[in-house]
């Protein structure tokens, strides 16, 4: 009794397996541009535009209303809030 024929090798028209002889190669040196100056104006440009104040301020925000989960039972501070 064979098993059952499954796989790619039995579909019409399958190609033949086949192997892709590795290349040499030489890795490039960890080395990149100096983005000193660039980090220094994202920093400026993000600590001067009021929308991207307002969204990290918003995102903050956000985050600690998410832990905050529990809830009050309480009507007097349910109608407080």
């Amino acid at each position: 009794m064979s098993g059952l024929k499954t796989g790619e090798q039995y579909i019409d028209f399958a190609m033949p397996w086949d192997t892709v002889k590795p290349v040499a190669f030489t890795k490039w040196p960890k080395c990149g541009p100096d983005i000193s100056e660039l980090r220094e104006k994202s920093l400026k440009r993000s600590t001067s535009d009021q929308s991207l104040i307002d969204m990290k301020t918003e995102a903050i925000r956000f985050e600690e209303k998410k832990k905050n989960t529990l809830k009050s039972m309480n009507i007097d501070d349910i109608r407080k809030k």
